[in-house]
């Protein structure tokens, strides 16, 4: 086994698990990871170098104000949370891109860029088992791409997260 993904809805709990598995030293776990909306690579990495250039401390907001590129400003964001920077992520982009991957759509190609960002963290962090939350209803599409891997459900009653959501 090389990745462990946490299954659920949203406000289920698979954050507080995801956290848990993240603290044990041979897990590195990352968050809210799968990027969505995001535009071809070549032109969200040099969305990301302008925003960095804009404000280094910050290129993440200066994405969300912008709606075309809101959702790269989270995927920014969220990739910080899993210990690659910015700048890192622009070459990772970049390098998608330039080995003719330059299509961000669809959820096969969310879930690599996910894998790829959480494996960066996984090599800074030394540890055996990678993995990051995934929703319950692409539990197949991630069961294809990562043979090797668990699934971790969680199941909360339904009236709790209906109430949560509140």
């Amino acid at each position: 086994m090389r990745h462990a993904f946490v299954c659920g809805y949203s406000r289920s709990g698979t954050t507080l698990l995801a956290t848990i598995l993240d603290s044990h030293p041979r897990i590195s776990m990352g968050y809210e990871l799968v990027p969505s909306g995001l535009p071809p690579l070549p032109a969200a990495a040099a969305a990301v170098r302008r925003a960095l250039a804009e404000d280094p401390a910050d290129p993440g907001a200066v994405l969300r104000r912008d709606p075309a590129t809101a959702d790269l400003g989270l995927f920014v964001i969220h990739s910080g949370w899993a210990l690659v920077g910015p700048e890192e992520l622009a070459g990772l982009l970049e390098a998608e891109a330039a080995g003719g991957r330059a299509d961000a759509a669809g959820p096969r190609r969310a879930a690599r860029l996910a894998m790829q960002v959480v494996e960066r963290k996984r090599e800074k962090e030394g540890t055996d088992l990678t993995g990051f939350k995934v929703q319950t209803s692409r539990f197949g599409t991630y069961r294809r791409l990562f043979p090797e891997s668990a699934f971790l459900g969680i199941v909360r009653d339904p009236r709790d997260v209906v109430a949560s959501q509140q």
